[in-house]
C-alpha cells in the first residue's frame, strides 16, 4: 500500500487522514519541529496534538529532523506517492518534499509567491494584475516613512507570514498605525515566532469574499465561494462576524473566478488547493493574498458534502490521484446543494465565564449543523477577541433554504 505523507496536520487538513484510506492509501503524517522554548510555542504543539488526537482513523506519525536533509532522507524511505501540506504552516516543507521527490506538487522555487503576502502581490503585478500597493517595513520608523510619502490615509498592517488574521489591523490614522505596529513588534505569531516584518498596504473598500480552488496540471476549478461578513469593535479593530456561500454566480461573481484562476497561473500554481482571500470593490476583485492548503475553519467532512456534494480534502486529492474526476467536475460547473454559514462569536471582552451561550444554541434550529463543544465545569476566561484565533466558539448552518441560515444566523446567534 502506498504511503501519502501529509505535513503538519491541522484545522480541516485533519481530514486527509480518513479520504487518504478511502482510497486505498496509507497515511503519514509527518510533524514539523517545533521547540517548546516559548508558551505560544508550546500553546502551538498543544493545538495540533489536539488536532491529530480528534482524528478517529489509524495513521503513522513521524518527525521533521533537526536538517532538511535529514527529514528528506526520513521521507524518501517511505517511497511517497504524494506530499502534501494539511495547513498553512506546513506548506514550505511539503512544496520542498515534494520537489526534490520529483513527485506532483508546486515548484518549490514559487514558494515565496505562495507565501509571502508582499511578494505573491509583486508577482500578481508583474502579470499585469490587479494588485495592492504596499511596503514591506520592520521597524516603525519604517511604516511612518512609507505612509506620509505615500500621502496615505487608512492602511492595512499584516505580517508577512502568518495566519488566521493574527497582527492584521485597519489603522485609520497615521497614530493608530504608530500604536498597533509598536504593540505587535512585541509579539510573536500563531507558531511562535518573532514578528520582525510587516506589510504595509493602501485600504482597499468593498467585500471580503474567499474562492477555493483546486487545480490539476495547470487547470483549475472552483469549490467553494465564501463571502465574510465583518463588524467592527469599540476599538476600532475590524472582526469576522460571521460568513456565508455564494451560491449562485452573477457576473460579479463571475468576474472573480476569472480572476482567481488568473491569480493562480500568476504565481504558478499546478497542483493541489488554493485558498484565496480577494476585496471586490467599483473597479472588481484584487487579490488580499492566497494559501496553498486546505481552506481553515475546522470544517466537518458531513457539513462540506451537504453544502457542495464534495469536501474540500476530497477534491484536493482528486486533483493528484484522479484526474478523471477532476476533469468531470470542471465540466459540471460550479453547483452548491445547500446554504451555508460560519458564525463566529466575538468575545467584546476579557471574560471570566462560568457558562457559555454557546452550549446552548437550540439543536431545533433549521438550519443548525453544529456547534463547537465549549463546555467547562469551573470558571473559564475568554480572552478579548481580536482575530480568528480568538474568537468564542463557531456555530455551523446549513439548509436548502438560504434564507433560513440568513435569518438564523442574524437574529438567533449573539455576542458572548
Amino acid at each position: 500500500m502506498r504511503n501519502i505523507v501529509v505535513v503538519e496536520v491541522a484545522s480541516t487538513g485533519v481530514n486527509f487522514i480518513q479520504d487518504i484510506i478511502n482510497r486505498n492509501y496509507n497515511p503519514v503524517v509527518l510533524r514539523l519541529n517545533v521547540d517548546e522554548v516559548t508558551e505560544e510555542n508550546k500553546e502551538y504543539n498543544r493545538m495540533v496534538d489536539e488536532y491529530a488526537n480528534s482524528i478517529d482513523a489509524d495513521f503513522e506519525t513521524i518527525y521533521e529532523k533537526d536538517s532538511y536533509e535529514e527529514t528528506l532522507e526520513m521521507v524518501r524511505g517511505y517511497d511517497p506517492l504524494l506530499v502534501i501540506p494539511a495547513s498553512e504552516k506546513g506548506v514550505i516543507l511539503a512544496t520542498r518534499l515534494a520537489d526534490d521527490l520529483n513527485l506532483l506538487g508546486n515548484p518549490y522555487k514559487n514558494i515565496d509567491y505562495l507565501t509571502l503576502k508582499d511578494k505573491m502581490q509583486e508577482k500578481i503585478a508583474e502579470s499585469g494584475l490587479r494588485h495592492i500597493k504596499g511596503q514591506v517595513i520592520t521597524s516603525v520608523e519604517q511604516a511612518i516613512e512609507y505612509y506620509d510619502s505615500e500621502g496615505l490615509e487608512e492602511v492595512v498592517v499584516k505580517p508577512v507570514y502568518s495566519s488566521g488574521s493574527v497582527g492584521m489591523r485597519i489603522c485609520l490614522n497615521r497614530q493608530e498605525l504608530i500604536e498597533h505596529l509598536t504593540e505587535q513588534f512585541k509579539r510573536v505569531n500563531l507558531y511562535g515566532d518573532e514578528l520582525k516584518e510587516f506589510v504595509v498596504q493602501e485600504r482597499i473598500k468593498g467585500d471580503e469574499y474567499i474562492v477555493n480552488t483546486v487545480s490539476c496540471n495547470g487547470v483549475h476549478r472552483v469549490t467553494t465561494i465564501w463571502k465574510y461578513h465583518n463588524v467592527s469593535s469599540s476599538d476600532g479593530t475590524y472582526i469576522y462576524d460571521y460568513m456565508e456561500t455564494i451560491n449562485d454566480l452573477g457576473l460579479g461573481e463571475a468576474d472573480i473566478v476569472e480572476y482567481a484562476y488568473n491569480v493562480a497561473d500568476a504565481l504558478g500554481i499546478q497542483y493541489g488547493s488554493v485558498h484565496e482571500e480577494f476585496m471586490v470593490d467599483d473597479n472588481g476583485p484584487v487579490l488580499i493574498e492566497v494559501n496553498c492548503r486546505p481552506m481553515g475553519g475546522n470544517m466537518p467532512i458531513k457539513f462540506l458534502d451537504l453544502i457542495s456534494g464534495q469536501h474540500e480534502t476530497d477534491s484536493i486529492l482528486d486533483s493528484y490521484l484522479n484526474p478523471e474526476n477532476f476533469e468531470f467536475e470542471c465540466r459540471r460547473g460550479y453547483k452548491l446543494y445547500e446554504h451555508g454559514a460560519i458564525k463566529f462569536f466575538i468575545v467584546p471582552r476579557e471574560i471570566a465565564a462560568r457558562s457559555s451561550p454557546i452550549a446552548k444554541i437550540s439543536n431545533n434550529m433549521k438550519s443548525h449543523f453544529k456547534t463547537t463543544e465549549i463546555s467547562f465545569d469551573t470558571i473559564k476566561r475568554f480572552v478579548k477577541t481580536q482575530d480568528l484565533e480568538t474568537i468564542g466558539g463557531t456555530v455551523y448552518l446549513c439548509h436548502t433554504d438560504g434564507y433560513a441560515v440568513l435569518k438564523e444566523n442574524i437574529h438567533n446567534l449573539i455576542l458572548i
